[in-house]
């Protein structure tokens, strides 16, 4: 750990969150919107991209009720988040036309030098992978590797693309220009302030201007837009409702209060975690590896793509219908078997081994799975989520309403198991899947509908102060003969605090000094924290978010002050 270039004179401590009101029955005066460039735009439009299905909609400035979502083919509101790579790394396309072609060099085995991308918003959440504009991502063969900024950039720009054709189709010209676009891009809200930086940068690198983009937290823009769902309910003050958002990859939960003016108070902290739906198809891999074998596996993956493709289309559609009941039932590629057939391996044993007796078998080039590995292969992240919504109805009392959005939040086995546990507390908008998408709009119009929100994190920043006897001695550095403490977490804002979006004005700066007048740069270490009230900066569940670089004159007064102010609440 570098040592900090300044030293606070305050311990910057926060109070904390106090206790939610009960809901009261008081009717709504409607919120007023704010000025600003952003606010000025022709159009305001939403991309929504997901772990495994994105789209995008939009809406004129003078008609903010019409939304309008974009169809692709097959009436589908959202398209697969896929992007097909050509053999000279230039992008191909994007959605089921990068699927349709992918699967069309399948066909004619000509897929080898092509790379397509796939689910690769979760590495944005892997916590174990360092997260940097460097970072790689593998295309679905592990064969290839591209940066994953230059892969999501490919994505977001393809969509930016569509939409001025959009715009403009049928020969209609309507001469919208990019700065008169404002974009909204959904983040998921348990993401980290890297991630959602990240996604910044790579709708900067796909063409669009920084000042007209806005970062929506999903849960919050699907709470928007389910918000009517609970009729007369929704035009009380102290209305409560938990929205769960459901996609691919993660499970975004948020808590929201409506308020005097319509606008809505997060009561908590987002939460949830990666149990979204493609970890059910995980765990059917993992079956097959279980009685295959990884190197088997990955052998058919690499030789029979084809095959493998089909398997897992098919496996996609059983994993929609399935409740809970009666066999899963899939064909089965018959040169999976031959690979096992051709080292003398027997499959029944092997299922046997797998502790799989009874439970799985192969007949006539299907697949056969009983009802008990159906379920298995859900009970896990069904299980999260459930628990997940218990935990937070534990804590905040009086939710009215549990609304489950996102495109997992559809499987028939997750809604039985989440209506038998919290009986008619369980609600559904008509469009799941576009809730986020359609809700982003009405976010980007209206940002100020959300009015409070709840800090994740203990926010702060790395500072010096005089070294005392009850500091650790391994802290101590010496600079002009003088001892300090290095690595102090100097609180700026606590964890569980509320934050107004409005509270700009309101934030105190806290005073830092330079220890040594030949600096010439304070280096301003950011860090975040998941406790309240951490000592230092490399305690654990501490990590760094960020810096900031201020160039310092030498010949400057030695106590001068730097004031840092830290406004939260905003994206």
């Amino acid at each position: 750990m570098g040592t900090a270039a300044s030293i606070a004179d305050n311990d910057g401590q926060v109070s904390g969150q106090r206790p939610p009101t009960m809901p009261v029955r008081k009717p709504i005066n409607p919120i007023q919107s704010k000025g600003g460039k952003k606010d000025s735009a022709i159009v305001c439009a939403a991309i929504d991209f997901g772990t495994t299905y994105s789209g995008y909609a939009y809406c004129f400035k003078d008609r903010p009720k019409d939304i309008k979502a974009n169809y692709w083919p097959g009436q589908m509101i959202k398209t697969p988040t896929s992007v097909l790579v050509d053999p000279d790394g230039k992008f191909h396309s994007f959605g089921k036309e990068a699927r349709d072609k992918y699967e069309d060099l399948i066909s004619r085995n000509e897929h080898g030098a092509w790379s397509l991308f796939e689910r690769f918003k979760m590495k944005l959440y892997d916590q174990q992978t360092p997260l940097s504009v460097d970072l790689e991502i593998e295309d679905m063969q592990g064969l290839k590797c591209m940066k994953a900024i230059k892969v999501f950039s490919m994505a977001i720009k393809y969509m930016v693309h569509h939409l001025h054709e959009t715009l403009n189709e049928k020969g209609r010209s309507l001469g919208i220009k990019h700065d008169e676009i404002h974009w909204v891009i959904t983040v998921p809200a348990i993401w980290s302030d890297r991630a959602k930086l990240f996604m910044r940068e790579a709708s900067s690198m796909a063409g669009l201007r920084d000042d007209m983009i806005t970062l929506a937290l999903e849960p919050e823009a699907a709470s928007l837009y389910c918000k009517p769902l609970l009729g007369d309910e929704a035009l009380y003050v102290g209305c409560r409702y938990t929205v769960l958002d459901i996609g691919g990859g993660t499970v975004d939960i948020t808590v929201h209060e409506v308020n005097e003016d319509g606008s809505l108070n997060e009561l908590y902290h987002p939460s949830g975690g990666d149990f979204g739906g493609i970890h059910v198809d995980n765990k059917f891999l993992s079956i097959l590896q279980s009685i295959f074998g990884k190197e088997i596996l990955n052998e058919f993956r690499y030789t029979y793509m084809r095959e493998y493709w089909e398997l897992m289309n098919d496996f996609e559609i059983k994993k929609k219908m399935f409740n809970g009941t009666g066999k899963v039932i899939l064909k089965f590629p018959i040169e999976l078997l031959d690979a096992l057939a051709s080292r003398n391996i027997d499959v029944v044993e092997k299922i046997k081994v797998a502790s799989l007796t009874d439970k799985v078998a192969f007949k006539l080039g299907k697949i056969y799975l009983d009802e008990d590995i159906g379920r298995s292969l859900f009970d896990d992240e069904v299980t999260k989520i459930k628990n997940t919504t218990k935990e937070i109805l534990s804590k905040i009392e009086n939710i009215q309403k549990i609304i489950m959005v996102g495109g997992f939040s559809e499987s028939p086995y997750l809604e039985l198991v989440m209506k038998e546990c919290f009986g008619n507390l369980v609600t559904f908008p008509k469009e799941p899947s576009a809730a986020v998408l359609l809700g982003a709009v009405m976010f980007g119009q209206h940002p100020r509908h959300i009015s409070t929100r709840v800090c994740p994190f203990t926010y702060g920043i790395a500072k010096l102060v005089d070294f005392k006897a009850y500091h650790p001695e391994t802290k101590r550095v010496t600079i002009n003969g003088k001892d300090y403490c290095d690595d102090v977490f100097n609180i700026h804002i606590a964890k569980g605090t509320k934050v107004s979006v409005d509270d700009k004005k309101k934030v105190r700066p806290q005073k830092y000094y330079r220890p040594d007048h030949n600096l010439t740069t304070a280096v301003m270490q950011v860090y975040a924290s998941n406790k309240v009230d951490p000592h230092f900066v490399d305690d654990e569940g501490c990590r760094e978010i960020g810096s900031i670089v201020i160039d310092m004159d030498p010949s400057g007064y030695m106590g001068s002050k730097i004031l840092v102010k830290l406004i939260f609440g905003g994206y």
